[in-house]
């Protein structure tokens, strides 16, 4: 499980958390950010937050991601009827 932590700067006074978050985790999407704050991996001040809480200047954030969840995903031999086929176009 990874943990982020953050402070809340006067620039960011007023954002909800779900903006917050994303914007200090960029390369996650806003839902799924508000995903993990239903489910309580997101904490203001020592205390699960709600993804629409506005933040003040100050409050200390922190995130856990859990960890990745391996998938058994398996290939499956599907027929397929070649309507047509040129060199330019499969």
């Amino acid at each position: 499980m990874e943990r982020f932590e953050w402070t809340v700067d006067p620039a960011q006074d007023g954002l909800r958390l779900d903006k917050f978050l994303a914007d200090g985790l960029p390369a996650m999407s806003r839902s799924m950010l508000q995903r993990l704050c239903e489910d309580g991996k997101a904490a203001v001040n020592g205390r699960s937050g709600k993804k629409n809480e506005r933040l003040k200047t100050g409050c200390k954030v922190a995130l856990e991601l859990p960890d990745p969840v391996e998938l058994d995903v398996l290939p499956e031999n599907i027929p397929l009827d070649i309507v047509y086929e040129d060199p330019y176009l499969l």
